[in-house]
């Protein structure tokens, strides 16, 4: 057998033993040469029947630091291999960090031992200051829930491996805990306004470049994912018969991975989206102007990379929203923004709006955004209850 393939990974090697039924990323050695060493090794005992030796581990001493750093190895094999979506991976890493940044019985979470920490004896002890942190950082509902999954995710990985006893995070009366006064926000913070969006553009946008005004205008008027704004090409644009085509979206390390978010249901995902006589004016003068204009050059194309990084969304609004003094707006409130447009002038044909967001069903749709529908039939009965006639007085 070839030896073993030993590669740097962070700050250590790490030796690639899936010929043997092992890890891609095995071990973690300060040098190449100690790696290297160890791979042979790990033939030799392969050979021999014995390519584990689990006597050598100390599994009662394993802080909960060093628990992370192979928790987070293992998180990206879940990764690479699809088995987690790039907004879970994320999400889970904030959950986590955020709680090795706490302490617990007055020390650090990471200088615990994983056994001394997550023990069948100081299960309350360890709620009880789990829990009023959470509550005390996060006032969302939602949020603390998903503090909590995604830390439970984190220690069911330490129990997994043998180095903790129990799993105080996984019983049902923690997630009631932190219902105690949480804060159930609906969705109205989403709704941006037609005046909204007339201030952004009009005096947020007024110092920035036709190129970040374009992306905007695109945005507003369709709808449009930013994954799929980054992704978009020339020749998915039909400026003479006003349609732009849906195929693509950028992906995990800025991939265009020829799928959009609705994976499972390309025909949904993959969508047609009629433009109008404003957004095919602007994508004309901005094809003049650009230098990259082929059938295959991105649109919107990125600097350092061929594609932008979502980064640029979240700072252009940033700056758009501060210069304009509104309310806090994300580049997801445009695309909320055209779905209670496109209800407001469909009414409740859930499959037509489907089709526009690019939607895998209606009743996806409808769980979305009904609320607008709710909210404006709610507005009319408060307007017609207040109604004076004129006539009558």
């Amino acid at each position: 057998m070839k030896p073993l393939i030993v590669k740097k990974y962070r700050d250590y090697f790490v030796i690639n033993a899936t010929r043997i039924g092992q890890a891609r990323r095995y071990g973690s050695y300060k040098t190449k040469a100690e790696a290297q060493e160890a791979a042979k090794q790990l033939v030799k005992d392969w050979y021999k029947g014995d390519y584990t030796k689990s006597s050598d581990v100390e599994y009662d001493k394993v802080t909960v630091g060093q628990a992370y750093e192979k928790f987070l190895e293992a998180l990206d094999l879940e990764l690479e291999s699809k088995e987690i979506k790039l907004a879970t991976w994320e999400q889970t890493k904030v959950a986590c960090n955020w709680f090795l940044k706490q302490k617990i019985s007055n020390r650090l979470v990471p200088t615990h031992t994983c056994a001394a920490l997550f023990n069948r004896f100081n299960i309350r002890e360890f709620q009880n200051e789990i829990v009023a942190k959470i509550r005390c950082d996060f006032k969302a509902l939602s949020t603390r829930e998903k503090k909590k999954i995604y830390i439970q995710k984190f220690i069911h990985y330490t129990l997994y491996k043998g180095w903790s006893h129990v799993n105080p995070l996984a019983m049902d009366k923690v997630s009631s805990r932190l219902v105690a006064d949480a804060e159930n926000r609906d969705r109205d913070h989403l709704n941006a306004t037609l005046s909204d969006i007339e201030k952004l553009y009009k005096f947020g946008l007024a110092d920035e470049s036709f190129f970040n005004k374009a992306i905007f205008i695109l945005g507003v008027n369709t709808g449009i994912r930013q994954s799929e704004i980054r992704a978009l090409r020339w020749k998915n644009i039909n400026l003479n018969e006003g349609y732009i085509y849906i195929n693509d979206a950028v992906g995990y390390r800025y991939a265009i991975n020829g799928q959009t978010k609705t994976k499972a249901h390309h025909d949904k995902g993959d969508r047609k989206i009629v433009i109008d006589s404003e957004v095919v004016d602007v994508l004309k003068q901005f094809k003049l102007q650009s230098p990259k204009c082929s059938e295959n050059d991105i649109v919107f194309y990125g600097k350092k990379r061929d594609v932008l990084s979502k980064e640029y969304f979240r700072d252009l609004m940033e700056r758009a929203v501060r210069k304009a003094d509104t309310k806090r707006l994300t580049w997801g409130c445009l695309r909320h923004f055209y779905a209670s447009k496109m209800i407001n002038n469909l009414g409740e044909r859930w499959n037509e709006v489907a089709d526009r967001m690019g939607h895998k069903s209606a009743d996806f749709t409808r769980s979305q955004y009904e609320f607008i529908l709710e909210n404006k039939e709610k507005d009319n009965r408060h307007r017609e209850a207040g109604s004076t006639s004129l006539v009558s007085l």
